[in-house]
């Protein structure tokens, strides 16, 4: 195409398309400097080109230049030419679309820019307009979605939007990778584990998840293969925080001149990285269980990398993970029927495990109860029934609630809670 492009400019020197064909050339040599500059002299020459703003915007949103980005998908939104000339510009290139798929995937263009911003209220609203005028369900438009609720800390809604997401294509490994990202938090670590391999058996190279699979498999006590994951990632795809993980690892093991070899390499590559491990415990669920994993990387990391434990070996003893002893994981809150009916009954059904150590009876009695919300402030609360769990096994309980008389979103948020621990889940309530 490159080829095609310099004959066109033989012809025409001032030829705009002859650009668009060299960078999509160059760009599918991930050549992304020259694609970038030949979609440039496009513009300067035409700047009608709706298409050529497109794909420059998905460079520049590639490379992190997000305000580049933004300027461009703007100018090919505000087009009404450029569906049209992107979609003859698809066509050429082989790909087979239509004109208000073309148009779709702009507000979805626009909305991974604001997502990459932190705009994540423009985020959102491109997001569903995308999914609203895209002719049929597509995958990456709800994992998109549910990336822009995980940035908003909706944890169980970003989950189901990934669940729609591989009900539609089931080869997403974003929508895998998020929902063991959630599942970690949550404290499932197995669950963890199986949404990752699933994310691996997609794209085995992809280092990122590899990481978070060293992460999970470390938790839940399978140390073997996190540790040689890790090993991997450290020689081969060293990044701080890989490095920064490793240290632990090797810490926990006894290893501390390991330990602090891999913790001096981490503050090498970023002098933040503790800041950046601490910005991830304050971004967890408030009742997360993988928090007490990260805060004892944190608090081991202290004795090796600040200034004054800089050399770190033989600063403490051995600091073992404040493993969570005993935990309740809710598995799924639900609504029936759902959406609810406005001056009619419905049932709020939260299901949850009950992980107790040295449990001495086989049912322990927890106490659950609901709250719901609407801006941050609880309008009901249910009274706190006190319900038989089994250990180790899924507990059901059903909350009957009487008719709303109004319409409206709310937020449902079950409490369960057995002696000093708790934790809770919610589920968007919509009443029509």
């Amino acid at each position: 195409m490159i080829h095609l492009g310099e004959q066109m400019l033989k012809a025409d020197p001032k030829n705009a398309a002859a650009y668009i064909y060299m960078a999509v050339a160059a760009a599918k040599k991930k050549d992304e400097p020259s694609a970038i500059g030949y979609f440039s002299k496009a513009i300067a020459l035409d700047g009608r080109r709706g298409d050529a703003h497109f794909f420059r915007a998905s460079l520049y949103t590639n490379a992190g230049q997000y305000e580049k980005a933004w300027a461009d998908i703007n100018a090919a939104i505000s087009n009404p030419r450029a569906p049209a000339q992107i979609l003859r510009l698809n066509k050429t290139l082989g790909a087979k679309t239509t004109e208000d798929k073309v148009s779709a995937l702009l507000f979805h263009g626009r909305s991974e820019i604001s997502l990459g911003q932190n705009r994540l209220k423009q985020a959102m609203a491109d997001a569903n307009k995308a999914i609203d005028m895209h002719p049929f369900p597509l995958s990456m438009l709800y994992t998109l979605r549910a990336r822009i609720f995980f940035k908003q800390r909706q944890f169980d809604i970003a989950k189901r939007e990934c669940e729609k997401a591989v009900g539609i294509y089931a080869k997403d490994r974003i929508a895998w990778t998020l929902m063991g990202i959630i599942a970690f938090y949550d404290g499932d670590f197995s669950e963890a584990i199986t949404h990752y391999k699933k994310a691996l058996d997609i794209y085995a190279d992809d280092r990122t998840i590899q990481h978070n699979l060293a992460q999970a498999l470390w938790v839940n006590n399978s140390k073997a293969p996190a540790i040689k994951i890790m090993e991997d990632l450290v020689k081969n795809a060293p990044t701080a925080n890989r490095h920064f993980n490793m240290g632990y690892f090797q810490h926990e093991l006894n290893n501390r001149n390991r330990a602090a070899r891999h913790y001096q390499a981490a503050r090498k590559m970023n002098q933040n990285i503790i800041k950046n491990q601490e910005d991830t415990i304050n971004f967890l669920p408030m009742f997360s269980f993988a928090k007490p994993f990260f805060q004892a990387t944190v608090k081991t990391a202290k004795l090796y990398i600040l200034p004054q434990n800089s050399g770190g070996v033989g600063v403490a003893a051995s600091l073992p993970i404040e493993a969570v002893q005993s935990k309740i994981i809710i598995k799924r809150l639900s609504l029936k029927p759902n959406p609810v009916v406005m001056n009619a009954p419905f049932d709020i059904q939260v299901l949850f495990r009950m992980d107790i150590r040295n449990a001495t009876a086989n049912q322990i009695p927890v106490q659950v109860w609901f709250t719901i919300e609407q801006d941050n402030e609880v309008l009901f609360k249910t009274r706190v029934a006190e319900v038989k769990a089994d250990v180790g096994k899924i507990t059901t309980w059903t909350q009957h609630m009487d008719p709303v008389p109004a319409r409206g979103t709310f937020t449902v948020i079950a409490k369960v809670q057995f002696k000093n621990i708790q934790t809770e889940k919610q589920v968007v309530l919509t009443i029509r």
